[in-house]
């Protein structure tokens, strides 16, 4: 009986790869158990219901510890920073014995932590090329391109998807946001209301819907949506932070801190305790209230060690280190970033490349250190080191963030026009980019350009940046100011300027 059994099960495995090529990604599995709640736990992580979906996909591995393609979808969805690393290593291990759609898969998550997203990109290339009419692998390719702002080249993959699957969800809130992004607000619109038709009763589409009335500037009506979310799934904890920062954007941080506080007393889950505080610390610091944005984080840190999740001590080290770089306690951000790197050395069975990694970030660190003691020299060194370390990882983003960097330098030194050219370089959509590239065009007397990146600089479309809270308000504030001049010189209580070009001058 234990034979028939066996020549049973073998002949599932066996027949994945002989015949006909299979039209979707197959699911290696030798438990029939374990195959139904991993298609629950798939069915809710793509209704972006993370935290049912990762119960499911436990029960999977727990009936069978083999289950890659279950460890897979753990590794990108457990709210714990270690446990996602360490399914990620198991999910590896387990790659030579799945079908290839599988393989291909974890391949591409191991190149997206190690931060090679060219090489995720090729990957998810070859799964389309072996999975055409597979709506999955058109989103997944959509997926690693929206997360390179790609967006033309995201949209063809969604829209493919929604061709081969019309009730395909998931890639509707692809299209959306790309569609907000390039700026077409309109058919991001209709793309969020097919979502929220497909799924009226799920949490996340009134999310998403949200988030868009939030770009536009309709920050109650936004409010009302995410609250919509929360009734629908209490735990549904984006939205929380997502009307912490909508209160922000009103000026009422003491609704915002109200929020996060709700929702941090609400459980006694570590991630989501420490979601709330990064929350926190983000609207603190939008708030100028960097003393107590870093007392948050020392918190997320306190809970971090209790727990021993180093990876997330690392994570949140870092972002200490950042507040106290603002506030200009260097060697308190120095300690912070060193430890950041100490923890993520330290801790057991990190890969070498994420070490790697960590220690390419520390060398960022030390030059954002050495800029803000003035010590210019040493910076631009640093600084060119840098390039050279991110040039090497064929990161185009950490490229970016190299030219940032310069741009800063350049910024800081006076040479204007060298500064423009580097920050033009890096990744413009970012806030704290266009903040300082307004700060170069209007050093060089360009005020229409100033005006146009002091703008985007002041909107909310990039939800819990520290960096943009750094600065949204010192852009709103030089909003009011050039508008101010803008208007003497048009009604001609001020001397004629033409570096108002009133034709560019738009955001």
């Amino acid at each position: 009986m234990a034979i028939v059994l066996l020549l049973a099960v073998l002949s599932v495995v066996i027949s994945w790869n002989y015949g006909k090529a299979p039209s979707t990604i197959q699911i290696t599995t030798r438990s029939e158990q374990a195959r139904q709640y991993f298609l629950k736990g798939r069915d809710l992580s793509e209704r972006l219901r993370t935290l049912e979906a990762c119960d499911y996909f436990e029960k999977a591995v727990a009936e069978d510890p083999q289950f890659a393609y279950a460890c897979l979808y753990l590794s990108l969805l457990h709210p714990n920073v270690k446990t996602r690393l360490n399914f990620l290593i198991r999910a590896e291990e387990l790659a030579s014995s799945v079908s290839e759609g599988e393989r291909l898969l974890i391949l591409s998550a191991k190149a997206f932590t190690n931060r090679q997203p060219l090489e995720q990109r090729r990957l998810r290339e070859q799964l389309v090329e072996l999975y055409p009419d597979d709506a999955r692998a058109h989103n997944e390719l959509g997926n690693a391109l929206y997360w390179q702002k790609d967006w033309a080249g995201a949209i063809e993959q969604y829209l493919i998807a929604v061709e081969i699957d019309p009730s395909f969800s998931q890639a509707y809130n692809g299209l959306g946001y790309c569609y907000r992004f390039v700026g077409d607000l309109i058919t991001a619109e209709n793309y969020f209301l097919k979502y929220l038709q497909l799924l009226p009763n799920d949490p996340n589409p009134y999310d998403s819907y949200a988030d868009l009335l939030s770009e536009m500037g309709r920050h109650e009506e936004a409010i009302t949506f995410y609250r919509k979310a929360i009734e629908i799934r209490p735990d549904f904890i984006a939205a929380d932070l997502s009307i912490s920062w909508n209160h922000c954007a009103l000026d009422e941080y003491s609704k915002a801190i109200d929020q996060l506080s709700m929702l941090y007393k609400a459980t006694s889950d570590d991630s989501r305790r420490r979601t709330a505080l990064f929350g926190m610390a983000v609207t603190y610091a939008d708030e100028g209230n960097l003393e107590q944005a870093s007392s948050a984080l020392q918190s997320a840190c306190e809970i971090d060690k209790a727990s021993g999740d180093q990876p997330a001590m690392s994570e949140d080290l870092s972002r200490l280190g950042l507040i106290f770089l603002e506030a200009g306690r260097l060697s308190e951000a120095s300690r912070a970033f060193a430890s950041a790197l100490q923890a993520i050395q330290e801790a057991p069975g990190t890969p070498k490349k994420v070490i790697e990694n960590a220690q390419l970030d520390h060398l960022h660190s030390i030059v954002l250190v050495s800029l803000t003691k003035r010590d210019l020299a040493t910076s631009l060194d640093l600084a060119h080191n840098y390039l050279e370390g991110a040039e090497a990882t064929l990161d185009p983003k950490r490229v970016q963030q190299a030219h940032q960097t310069l741009g800063l330098i350049e910024l800081a030194s006076g040479n204007l026009s060298r500064a423009i050219d580097e920050l033009n370089q890096s990744d413009i959509t970012e806030a704290y980019t266009q903040y300082h590239l307004a700060l170069a065009y209007e050093g060089t007397g360009d005020f229409a350009q100033a005006l146009k990146y002091y703008r985007l600089a002041s909107t909310y479309d990039q939800f819990n940046s520290l960096t943009q809270a750094f600065v949204r308000k010192r852009a709103k504030t030089r909003v009011e100011s050039l508008l101010l001049a803008k208007q003497e010189v048009t009604s001609g209580t001020a001397g004629a300027d033409s570096r108002f070009n009133l034709t560019t001058d738009r955001p």
